[in-house]
């Protein structure tokens, strides 16, 4: 747990640099096999996080959770794209 990665440093936060960098402590844990854990160091390698602790809550934190609403949305929105589409290359199919 907590294995480092490279040692890059990380650009500071609004807080950090206020000197009013707030205080982590709660836990998440869970686990990964050993190929997962590996995948996870190589990941974590070629973001240059300085942990797996690091790499993990950016990417957790900052993952797109689309609502299923929104995806049906797009989809909506897309097949109208087509449509028009469709009619502009081929007027014949009004």
């Amino acid at each position: 747990m907590g294995e480092a990665c490279p040692s890059t440093p990380l650009p500071k936060s609004s807080k950090e640099l206020n000197g009013m960098q707030k205080t982590r402590g709660r836990f998440v844990i869970f686990r990964v096999t050993e190929d997962e854990f590996e995948q996870l160091k190589i990941a974590c390698h070629r973001q240059g996080d300085p942990s797996m602790s690091v790499f993990a809550r950016k990417v957790i934190l900052n993952a797109p959770t689309p609502a299923a609403g929104n995806v049906i949305d797009k989809l909506d929105a897309l097949d109208r794209r087509l449509s028009i589409l469709e009619v502009a290359v081929n007027p014949s199919k009004k």
